[in-house]
């Protein structure tokens, strides 16, 4: 099915909330069980103004079909796989309810309502921002979270504050509990309201990994209490573990339930292994070196996961959460007291909020300091399966073999034998230097599936070079494609960034990446502009030297007869510029478009931008006479995405490839690639991959080729 077809489809409402969309603010947003596939389900953006139906009412809708899209780029983000774990198959926009049969749970829409009034209340209450940042820590709504601050919290490692956890069931659940004793409250009363109130809390927030998992453990913290058994944390995680991957097998490929449940791990089985401080060091020392042991046990368990989703860990996390977690209960609490206090007078909640304005902004300046400092990001990129189960047995290795030691050995002992306390310890440390090993190729090729663009990634030893990043049907190529790409690879150096010509479909990303730099980003040594005349340097190319300008990046322009080198000296990637020529004079950007002939070995690629007009004309008057130098390509980079007007007889024969790679966009209105274009190339015999039909073409230096993700 096409997305944008009309479609109608019926079904429970499982769901309600509300969004600021681009279609409106305050868009009522449904989820209901209807899809192909009986388990899964469709989220449903009403039209603005319409009623909007109870949870439980069986309903029928109509409008706009939007799947949702599967990554297509090593690295992106794969929309589809990450909602069927949410049990969610499709959406639908401009959703107009075509008929209902009634029918209501009454429960689960009261506590829908009673989240849509909190959320209120925190509006009332606070700035836009810290209202955000509440809902998400109080409600489970990220949607409406703030990107930048989303954005901030996760790169500095402080993300997991906005998860519903154990400390949200702690504070309602156990303190609820404890004051009900306090107040002499039978036990069996006291138990049953609290856990009333903590799966009535779940259950407004949607019951997420995080949240299910914590009442998990806190149903068997009190039936072990009722039974008079002990409480153990591993037995609560393993059913918990268990009764969440019944219910949806596809959790364990779920960041949030992985690192979750790793988390819980690590504290149980790593924690208790660390040295902690003795009493005798005063209670701020101690607490702080509480932190950091935690810290690591988290960390040391996972790693992997952080790795292989997203790519990257902030150094100073375990030091910023030392100065930020000790705020969290107070922040949780100064909340509740917002929405209960609006509850009680509207508006009356902003007395408390003052205090949590002053939190969340001391949060958001730790964070930004922070990001300032040098090294603040490490690019690990993504680990290879071999080096996460070679990290796990020696992890498991570690646990065993210290474990039997602090059980085993009296303290006396231990002491006087150094080598036997300490030695363990080289365990872990080899773990995360295996895990972190990356192999960087002598040379990879690899073309980007934008969706109607251009974006080339060469990587070459540890030099890496973009040649163009951009797109005209896909907003936030940067964020989305190019930089997950370069994270995915372990890249946070850029030495050079190419811009064929100033057309947004070939820059847009590079734009992106450049104003990127300011907030902390994957940074730029130089931006690279093609050499053309004064007269013919747009606005656009203008913007480009201002942005990078601001970065600080260094600006160099090039032309034909320029050459330059990267990788290893012993088998180095050659890159020669034989367009345009220096100070060219042309009418649109296209025609004074840079190309390069890259060779490495016995491997040559041409790389063409959109060349066309008389830039081409230019290209084969050189090629005539240079023929035996740069003719007879491996690798070929179609010319403007396979426009027929960039392409001919001649320029094939002169090149002959062996492959040529197009990118262009599904469906796009400029009929890329056309006919022609295709037929010329299959009678010059050079196979052809499209970038939206192979997603992203990858071609090592030994001549293999992957595509997609």
């Amino acid at each position: 099915m096409e997305k944008g077809s009309v479609i109608t489809t019926e079904g429970y409402v499982s769901k309600v909330e509300y969004r600021d969309t681009a279609y409106g603010t305050g868009i009522a947003v449904i989820r209901i069980a209807a899809g192909t596939n009986a388990d899964l389900g469709a989220e449903v953006y009403l039209q603005e103004g319409s009623k909007v139906p109870d949870i439980g009412e069986y309903i029928s809708v109509r409008g706009s079909y939007a799947p949702f899209a599967a990554a297509t780029n090593p690295g992106e983000f794969d929309s589809r796989s990450y909602y069927e774990i949410l049990k969610t198959e499709y959406r639908i926009y401009d959703g107009q309810i075509t008929g209902s049969r009634g029918g209501r749970d009454i429960v689960r829409q009261y506590l829908a309502r009673l989240r849509l009034r909190s959320s209120k209340a925190l509006d009332r209450s606070l700035d836009k921002e810290d209202a955000s940042v509440m809902k998400a820590m109080l409600l489970a709504d990220r949607a409406s979270m703030d990107a930048e601050i989303k954005d901030l919290y996760q790169d500095m490692g402080i993300i997991h504050i906005l998860s519903i956890s154990g400390l949200h069931i702690s504070i309602l659940g156990m303190g609820l509990y404890r004051l009900l004793k306090r107040i002499y409250i039978p036990g069996s009363a006291a138990r049953l309201m609290a856990l009333t109130l903590t799966l009535s809390y779940c259950m407004m927030c949607g019951m997420g990994a995080g949240a299910v998992r914590a009442l998990i453990m806190f149903i068997l913290a009190l039936m072990a209490e009722i039974l008079e058994r002990t409480y153990d944390m591993l037995t609560a995680i393993s059913l918990a573990a268990i009764l969440l991957i019944i219910s949806q097998p596809m959790y364990i490929y779920h960041s949030g339930f992985l690192l979750s449940f790793g988390a819980v791990l690590g504290i149980a089985l790593i924690l208790p292994l660390i040295p902690e401080l003795p009493d005798t060091y005063p209670l701020f020392i101690k607490r702080s070196m509480d932190t950091i042991r935690a810290g690591m046990a988290i960390l040391l368990m996972t790693l992997p996961v952080q790795m292989n989703y997203y790519y990257t860990y902030p150094i100073y996390s375990i030091l910023l959460n030392i100065l930020v977690l000790p705020f969290v209960a107070i922040l949780l609490i100064l909340g509740i007291s917002i929405i209960l206090m609006d509850f009680v007078l509207e508006g009356f909640g902003g007395f408390a909020g003052i205090g949590a304005t002053m939190i969340l902004g001391y949060y958001k300046e730790l964070c930004l300091l922070f990001r300032k400092l040098p090294g603040s990001t490490a690019y690990l990129g993504r680990a290879d399966i071999r080096q996460i189960v070679i990290y796990y047995v020696l992890l498991a290795v570690f646990i065993i073999v210290r474990r039997h030691i602090l059980t085993t050995e009296p303290a006396r002992s231990r002491k006087k034998r150094p080598v036997q306390l300490y030695g363990p310890w080289a365990l872990p440390l080899l773990a995360v230097i295996i895990l972190s090993i990356r192999l960087r190729p002598d040379f990879r090729l690899t073309f980007l599936d934008v969706g109607q663009g251009s974006g080339i990634v060469v990587e070459a030893g540890g030099d890496t070079i973009l040649v163009d990043q951009g797109s005209s049907s896909r907003d936030g190529i940067g964020g989305y494609v190019t930089e997950p790409y370069l994270k995915y690879r372990g890249i946070g150096y850029v030495d050079a960034a190419i811009v064929t010509h100033e057309d947004a479909d070939h820059y847009s990303g590079i734009l992106e990446l450049l104003q990127g730099m300011e907030r902390g980003g994957i940074r730029i040594g130089r931006l690279v502009l093609p050499d053309c005349a004064q007269s013919s340097r747009t606005e656009d190319y203008r913007e480009l030297e201002a942005t990078a300008g601001r970065a600080g990046v260094a600006i160099s322009y090039i032309k034909r007869g320029d050459h330059f080198t990267i990788g290893r000296s012993s088998s180095p990637v050659d890159i020669n510029c034989l367009g345009p020529v220096k100070g060219m004079i042309s009418d649109e950007a296209n025609a004074h478009s840079v190309i390069l002939h890259l060779s490495y070995k016995n491997q040559s690629c041409m790389l063409t931008g959109d060349v066309e007009k008389e830039g081409l004309e230019e290209l084969k008057d050189y090629l005539r006479t240079e023929g035996q130098a740069y003719g007879d390509v491996d690798i070929l980079q179609a010319p403007h995405h396979g426009s027929r007007y960039s392409s001919d007889e001649e320029l094939l024969d002169i090149l002959s490839p062996d492959v040529t790679v197009i990118s262009a966009g599904r469906n796009n209105s400029y009929g890329h690639p056309h006919k022609e274009t295709l037929e010329m190339l299959s009678s010059v015999g050079s196979s052809y991959y499209i970038t939206y039909e192979m997603g992203a073409v990858t071609i090592d230096g030994d001549g293999e080729i992957a595509f997609g993700r």
